[in-house]
């Protein structure tokens, strides 16, 4: 029985701490941008409950953060984390400066007043969580993505960040 709950007590750690690196990795963007003020405000424990609940039960495919000027509908930049399930070490990592870079990467082109938005990608049969339906993308046609590499991993799973501008 002992381990059964090791499993599943590492995968709840890898679920609550993907989550948590994704939202952080949000946030660090959103400052290298000069959103800091919108992201301070924004309800992060609400995007990590989300993730925690649809990565638990393999729904979850990514998470999409679109940047667009205040009241237009193109994305200016859109940063991506895919979800790759199985395999993952056996320990923890965390690459915040993957974040930064892409950040970066889009600075030329995040200028004036902007604002975001969080969309998750999961799969149709995924749980129900308050607070959280599916929508309209913003207009990304004009957009060209590009990998960055990996965000964080653990056991059992890892991360990919990407941009696309």
């Amino acid at each position: 029985m002992s381990g059964t709950r090791s499993v599943v007590g590492t995968s709840t750690r890898t679920e609550a701490f993907l989550a948590g690196k994704t939202a952080y990795a949000f946030q660090a963007i959103l400052s290298e941008l000069g959103l800091s003020r919108p992201a301070l405000d924004y309800d992060w424990d609400d995007v990590e409950d989300a993730i925690q609940v649809w990565l638990a039960e393999g729904s979850l495919n990514g998470v999409d953060m679109e940047v667009r000027r205040r009241g237009a509908t193109t994305v200016l930049a859109c940063f991506e984390v895919d979800i790759v399930y199985g395999g993952g070490m056996a320990t923890m990592r965390h690459d915040a400066e993957t974040a930064r870079l892409a950040a970066r990467k889009v600075a030329d082109v995040a200028c004036g007043e902007m604002t975001f938005r969080i969309f998750m990608r999961t799969a149709s049969w995924r749980t129900p969580v308050d607070g959280w339906s599916r929508g309209p993308h913003g207009d990304r046609t004009n957009l060209r993505r590009r990998a960055v590499g990996e965000l964080a991993r653990g056991p059992g799973m890892s991360s990919q960040l990407n941009y696309s501008r």
